[in-house]
């Protein structure tokens, strides 16, 4: 499937006045935001599910999302403006992002918005709370399973109320979980949770770098010293019979 496989070849394809000059002042720049719309990207590619779409719509989730995601509608539909153009390329014609999240602009939850982006319609859909709380009862009302879910910068390890959702996410919907991180340390902690699940995954992939982090780096606030960049690590973890049987550290 055509399409970049890191920062150089992105601004290559995207932004090919930026790669004639300081190619990397221009990837610390520009790798902040557009971070997320490669990662999925990378990600679908990955996972082999650009394969399977065709021209069946995708469904994504963005869990966890927050302010990063788009403070507006204008915002979140730049952010995700790569991805529509790489989709299109896939031959993918129709997409819907949900994203959900506690932190999210309250002025934007609970609406949709639809436009057209190169050759795909895009669909954006806001909902606050948690994850797992929204499939109570059946889940809120026109949000379909995904065919994967993205939890960006999530720290995972850090906040308990992960593990219900996770749990949901890879023990009943069955889908692809790709979680991120800030840096190899949080990735691993992350990892530990998966494997502590009461309900079993599988590894798609452990943690490790990823290819389309932010180039944005500084230093912790939490961890003196301990230096943090958007999206630097990943890793993907989802169904026992999807992936094999495993630890989260059994496949990097």
């Amino acid at each position: 499937m055509a399409g970049p496989s890191d920062w150089l070849g992105f601004l290559r394809e995207f932004h090919p006045d930026e790669a004639c000059g300081d190619a990397d002042e221009s990837i610390t720049r520009l790798s902040p935001k557009y971070s997320r719309s490669l990662t999925i990207w990378s990600a679908l590619q990955r996972l082999g599910l650009l394969e399977r779409v065709g021209d069946s719509p995708l469904t994504l989730h963005i869990v966890g999302a927050d302010m990063q995601e788009g403070g507006t509608v204008d915002a979140t539909f730049a952010v995700f403006e790569p991805l529509c153009q790489l989709l299109g390329r896939a031959g993918c014609r129709q997409a819907t992002l949900v994203l959900c999240g506690p932190n999210l602009a309250p002025r934007l939850l609970g609406s949709e918005h639809t436009r057209d982006v190169g050759e795909v319609r895009l669909a954006i859909a806001y909902r606050g709370g948690l994850y797992h709380d929204m499939w109570v009862d059946g889940g809120a009302p026109g949000v379909l399973r995904p065919d994967a879910a993205f939890c960006f910068n999530a720290g995972v390890w850090g906040y308990p109320q992960w593990v219900p959702t996770l749990e949901l996410l890879v023990s009943e919907l069955r889908v692809p979980v790709v979680v991120t991180a800030y840096n190899s340390t949080e990735a691993e902690d992350d990892a530990d949770v998966f494997a502590e699940l009461s309900k079993p995954c599988a590894v798609a992939w452990g943690p490790q770098a990823n290819p389309f982090g932010s180039h944005h780096v500084c230093e912790s606030k939490a961890v003196p010293g301990l230096l943090k960049a958007e999206n630097s690590f990943w890793q993907c973890n989802t169904a026992t019979n999807d992936a094999g049987s495993g630890s989260p550290r059994d496949s990097t």
